[in-house]
């Protein structure tokens, strides 16, 4: 599964020059193809591509596939 983080505002999903630019360039991505997005707050959306461009990619929130919340653990990690 294909993840990008984008911000979330009104149905309206927004992925930045660096999600964008991977997507289209490396990942051949399209109008009209589904992605799926983290919003940061917990939330994996199902997308539909609506406008490409250099700067950003605007997709439409087709609808939510989990939420997972918040962690019921900590993590620690150590480096030698």
């Amino acid at each position: 599964m294909q993840l990008f983080f984008g911000r979330i505002n009104n149905g309206i999903a927004l992925l930045d020059a660096d999600e964008a630019r991977h997507a289209i360039r490396v990942l051949r991505k399209q109008i009209g193809d589904e992605l799926n997005v983290l919003d940061g707050s917990g939330s994996l959306l199902t997308c539909q591509i609506t406008e490409v461009n250099k700067k950003e990619i605007i997709a439409r929130v087709t609808g939510e596939m989990r939420d997972f919340g918040s962690v019921r653990y900590e993590l620690h990690l150590a480096i030698a």
